[in-house]
Order: C-alpha cells, then sequence, then structure tokens
C-alpha cells in the first residue's frame, strides 16, 4: 500500500511502484504485469458505477414488486365484487 499527497506526482509514483513490483516479481515485460495499481480517484469511479448498478437492479425489483402487488388486491377486489352481486341473483331466481 503506498499514499501520495499531491495528485501531480501520481503518474511519476506509479511509474516507480510499477518498476519496483516488476523487480520484486521478476517480470521483464510490462505486458506480463501480475498487478495492478489504482488511484483514490478511480476507485471511487468503480464503486460509483457499482452502486449505480445496484441501486437500477433494486429499482427494478421494487417496481416489479408493486405491479404483482397491484394485481394481487385488483384480483381480491375483483373476487369479492363477484362475490357480492351472485348472491342476491341466486335469491331472487332460486
Amino acid at each position: 500500500m503506498s499514499s501520495y499527497e499531491d495528485s501531480k506526482y501520481f503518474p511519476q509514483a506509479k511509474s516507480e511502484i510499477s518498476q519496483l513490483m516488476r523487480k520484486r516479481h521478476h517480470i521483464d515485460d510490462p505486458k506480463n504485469d501480475d498487478f495492478a495499481i489504482v488511484s483514490m480517484d478511480q476507485a471511487v469511479e468503480i464503486i460509483s458505477a457499482i452502486t449505480g448498478g445496484i441501486s437500477f437492479f433494486l429499482g427494478i425489483l421494487a417496481a416489479i414488486s408493486l405491479l404483482v402487488g397491484g394485481v394481487g388486491i385488483m384480483n381480491i377486489m375483483l373476487v369479492i365484487v363477484t362475490e357480492r352481486t351472485a348472491i342476491p341473483a341466486q335469491l331472487y331466481f332460486p
């Protein structure tokens, strides 16, 4: 874990850390790096993208739940109204 105080030094720090990591991992070609260096700005972007995706998913889930609940309530109301109108008809026409 490394930190830096000023963002203008990040490219230089990233380069130095990459060289040190390649030396410690015995990597000659930069294409074969087995590590990643991420700035706090990039981490915030990643976390905000994940949070946005989760929020979208939960919004869709809530909309579907409300739709299913509404259909269930409409069916119950339909059954109640149908039963109320069917009973007097049976009394008048035996």
